[in-house]
């Protein structure tokens, strides 16, 4: 649930587009009307079997990307996971991982590097530490240089504030080099 003052303030965005007349997403600066989409389905909990047809039967719908959930504590499931993945979509789809925040940021690091050497590429991986840890986020930033790190889009505007002024700290730090 979104707290008040966010519901609140996507119910204005919401307002000011109409009274503009234009969908939301031409309010505020679009230049696509299409967007490639992803399958990603709630598959933790999911037999092999039925994680392995979640994903054909996506893949037979025509999806080219694929998110799956990690963050098991047995780390070999999650391995395991990527390779059935891989093996019920065709080759060349992207495929993306989401730990729900299950790792600390040097944790990440190792499992990120384990998951690149087992031969997965990954084109992101969403919210893999505490979205608060920004030092974390900063030293994945840094040390992953092999995919992307996708974090804060359950943080507060404050919050947010607070991410892309690290970014943009990271961001500065590499080109000052």
């Amino acid at each position: 649930m979104l707290p008040f003052h966010e519901a609140l303030q996507v119910a204005l965005w919401d307002l000011a587009a109409k009274q503009a007349g234009m969908p939301l997403h031409r309010l505020l600066g679009s230049r696509r009307d299409r967007v490639r989409a992803y399958a990603s389905g709630l598959d933790f909990h999911l037999s092999d079997e039925a994680f392995c047809a979640l994903f054909s039967y996506a893949s037979s719908l025509g999806y080219t990307a694929f998110k799956i959930k990690v963050g098991h504590p047995d780390f070999s499931r999650d391995l395991k996971r990527l390779d059935l993945l891989q093996q019920s979509v065709p080759k060349g789809s992207l495929m993306m991982i989401d730990p729900n925040e299950a790792w600390n940021s040097r944790e990440a690091l190792v499992k990120l590097t384990a998951i690149r050497d087992a031969g997965h590429e990954l084109l992101w991986v969403e919210d893999p530490i505490l979205r608060h840890d920004f030092e974390g986020l900063r030293t994945l930033r840094h040390a992953v240089n092999w995919t992307q790190i996708n974090s804060g889009e359950y943080l507060d505007m404050p919050g947010k504030r607070i991410l892309l002024e690290n970014m943009a700290r990271i961001c500065s730090m590499s080109t000052d080099r």
